[in-house]
């Protein structure tokens, strides 16, 4: 077997770990509950080997399974955070928020003069259009939902690559610039809280609440201008 990288230790506590995993599946997935068994019977049989020397054999051999299965993970029934926040990476892809801010350049003006008609009405689209993003991106995704996905790998960043534990901080980022106070409230629920049809309905309602706020803007800048 090469050597890895990683101690015995790290890599049984690696295969622990994806154990904890699969158990999540245990009960519906016949595959996951075979190799619950597999690599807990394996890793037993490296901690409590009698002799030296069938200990460290069994425990290269646990570590170059555990190792083996790790790199197929994405054939694994266990979460795939990575996978699961693409649609979020390809939006603020799209938005062009990066790790540096988290909002578009028009984000940043704060003070927009009420004085004029157009400012008025540009910071009402600035305030609403940072509403608007927040809900797209609260209609698949909240900051508990990415902090339970990402969890799993977390604990187990020493086994990604740069580039897979890059995206997860960036993920945690994001997560971590979630308004506060960005909750929706249906009496004493909260978004995350509701069902998946009354979590899209406050959604939508709210989205087209601000989409009405600025085509009645603009009809009265359009009135302005042109009566």
């Amino acid at each position: 077997m090469a050597k890895s990288k990683h101690s015995a230790e790290k890599v049984i506590n690696l295969g622990k770990n994806l154990i904890e995993e699969l158990k999540l599946e245990y009960t519906t997935n016949t595959l996951a509950r075979w190799m619950v068994h597999y690599l807990a019977e394996m890793i037993d049989t490296a901690e409590n080997t009698s002799t030296t020397e069938e200990k460290t054999t069994a425990r290269e051999e646990i570590c170059e399974t555990i190792l083996k299965i790790w790199s197929q993970r994405e054939k694994l029934p266990i979460r795939q955070p990575i996978v699961e926040v693409q649609p979020l990476l390809l939006m603020l892809r799209d938005l062009n928020i990066k790790p540096d801010y988290y909002f578009p350049a028009l984000y940043n003006y704060r003070n927009i003069r009420h004085d004029d008609k157009w400012h008025g009405f540009v910071d009402l689209v600035k305030n609403n259009s940072e509403q608007l993003l927040w809900l797209a991106i609260n209609t698949s995704f909240s900051s508990k939902t990415i902090a339970e996905s990402t969890k799993f790998h977390k604990d187990n960043s020493d086994f990604l690559s740069d580039e897979e534990n890059e995206i997860i901080e960036y993920i945690e980022f994001i997560a971590s610039q979630f308004p506060s106070d960005f909750n929706i409230k249906s009496e004493n629920s909260i978004i995350e809280e509701l069902s998946v049809e009354n979590r899209y309905k406050l959604i939508f309602e709210d989205m087209e609440r601000l989409l009405d706020q600025q085509k009645a803007e603009l009809l009265e800048l359009k009135k302005h201008f042109l009566s």
